[in-house]
């Protein structure tokens, strides 16, 4: 019986091989680390190790009739100690963009040109309404006063009444006039000091 029962020597290596345990097959097995050979039944077996503080270290073997001495090591791995401060999550940099060559996207050219401000379209209304109404105004009076010249041989010679209206058609044009010509100015230096303002793209 003794020739055909197999013997195990069992090695655990490690700096916590000191405490370990070994359980065979569920049951603890002693005088594993005495360098003597452990006698165990021919089959399958499985071994565990357990260490305080670590995973256990697990194997499955197959033992056959008459083996003996059949070494088995188990290597504890060492363990890392913790680090001494605390380690702080360095500030993530976005990541940078990609470069665009060629014109730019729609969402980014409407980004690269800002609205132009209120008063801006406000003087050019103005001036659009009063360089139209002050020309046609100009125009209309400017045709009648030919068409009184021509019926009276003179502006002069007209009536009161109509010269009076004529000349308040032709003031009134002209001031219209005027002030479409004044909005106009007034909203080009308007959008000439927002486009030097608006940031370098």
């Amino acid at each position: 019986m003794d020739a055909a029962t197999p013997t195990l020597v069992i090695e655990v290596r490690g700096s916590a091989g000191g405490d370990a345990r070994i359980v065979v097959d569920g049951r603890p097995l002693s005088g594993a680390f005495e360098g003597a050979s452990v006698a165990v039944d021919p089959g399958p077996h499985h071994f565990v190790v357990q260490v305080t503080g670590r995973a256990n270290l697990e194997r499955d073997i197959v033992v056959f009739e008459g083996e003996k001495l059949r070494k088995l090591i188990f290597e504890i791995p060492a363990t890392v100690p913790p680090p001494t401060g605390l380690v702080r999550n360095a500030p993530q940099k976005p990541p940078p963009e990609a470069e665009h060559i060629g014109p730019p996207a729609p969402a980014a050219a409407a980004r690269a040109r800002p609205a132009l401000p209120v008063p801006f379209w406000i003087a050019t209304s103005t001036a659009i309404a009063g360089l139209a109404a002050g020309g046609i105004l100009t125009y209309v009076s400017a045709v009648q006063r030919g068409y009184l010249a021509d019926q009276c041989d003179s502006i002069a010679g007209c009536g009161d009444g109509e010269k009076s209206a004529l000349r308040t058609r032709l003031l009134v044009g002209e001031v219209t006039l005027g002030v479409g010509i004044v909005a106009g100015v007034v909203a080009t230096i308007i959008y000439l000091v927002d486009l030097r303002s608006a940031p370098a793209r």
